[in-house]
């Protein structure tokens, strides 16, 4: 008889804790929400936007890791308020966009060596710019790439403020990219070719104050430091 009723209580514990689980919250589907509360919060801060002091940062999204001024950052926190980026080769700066109300700032912070100051930088109020994407392709028409230039071009003339970013395509199909900023005072220009396994694998930043289309050639001159290319060509064909 106790035997029976040992059978009886141990059947009696099974249902109850089956039906406790049945009960409790799908863990799943709350860390899917919040995933796509990071994707949201995210995707609200890529594209283009400018400073005070009119400096400008382009954010795009590449596979799991964010392209901040073509520098390779990790997402560290997204959430309504906030998306903290962090430098993610010597994790020695990372920037906060913070959105109060219908405001965005930018927080920027540096390490610095034990004892010295001057890490965390004031907010800085920054607003959304023109930002497109261009590709031209080897083996058929450029006519978007070449519309592209050409408004690209109509905007800096108009002293509107933009980013622009231009890839082309070495013979092995390697990317080269040419990211030109207008802050509608001086050209920025960041040419990378770290994708280019016979090239020089690098990223050159240049400052200029002169752009002109001319006869399907794009050429950026008179640059601000002497150290820098003279100019950058850009063919559009």
């Amino acid at each position: 008889m106790k035997k029976i009723l040992s059978m009886i209580a141990l059947l009696c514990f099974s249902i109850t804790l089956t039906s406790c689980q049945e009960d409790q919250p799908n863990t799943d589907s709350s860390n899917s929400s919040s995933g796509e509360i990071k994707k949201d919060s995210l995707n609200k801060i890529l594209g283009t936007w400018m400073d005070e002091e009119r400096r400008i940062y382009t954010i795009e999204s590449k596979d799991n890791e964010v392209l901040f001024n073509r520098d390779s950052f990790n997402v560290i926190k997204a959430d309504e308020d906030n998306v903290v980026l962090q430098n993610s080769e010597e994790l020695k700066s990372s920037y906060t966009f913070k959105t109060e109300k219908d405001k965005t700032f930018l927080l920027e912070s540096h390490q610095v060596s034990k004892g010295a100051r001057g890490g965390d930088l004031a907010p800085k109020k920054v607003k959304q710019i023109f930002f497109k994407e261009l590709e031209r392709n080897n083996n058929k028409s450029n006519k978007e790439f070449q519309d592209g230039l050409k408004e690209m071009m109509s905007l800096y003339e108009e002293k509107h403020p933009f980013s622009f970013q231009l890839t082309e395509h070495t013979i092995e199909g390697d990317p080269i990219v040419t990211q030109i900023g207008f802050n509608e005072l001086e050209l920025s220009v960041i040419q990378d070719t770290t994708a280019d396994k016979y090239g020089a694998q690098e990223k050159v930043v240049g400052h200029y104050q002169n752009m002109i289309l001319k006869d399907k050639i794009l050429k950026i001159s008179e640059p601000v430091d002497d150290q820098i290319e003279k100019e950058v060509i850009i063919e559009t064909e």
